[in-house]
């Protein structure tokens, strides 16, 4: 695994293996995005980990309702990963 450098220092630098967790966890790296969601509401608190499960709703097809607790649980593992900070 490469670790990433920080080249900037007026930004903020977050490194989470996304699609290792997707696969590993949640045995879909199609997963990564939603888990990445998790990660941002996170740290940046623009919007609540509650906010987002329930927006899942109303953009998750109707014929697709099956992948919500997938998704839901995709939000809650990008939400709790142990960032260390950089």
């Amino acid at each position: 695994l490469a670790i990433a450098k920080k080249t900037r220092e007026d930004i903020n630098y977050i490194f989470v293996p996304i699609t290792k967790l997707a696969q590993e966890k949640l045995g879909n790296i199609k997963m990564s995005n939603i888990l990445a969601l998790g990660v941002l509401s996170k740290v940046s608190e623009l919007i609540s980990l509650s906010t987002l499960e329930k927006a899942l709703n109303n953009v998750i097809p109707p014929h697709r309702r099956n992948l919500i607790p997938k998704n839901i649980e995709a939000l809650n593992l990008g939400y709790k990963y142990d960032l260390l900070p950089v």
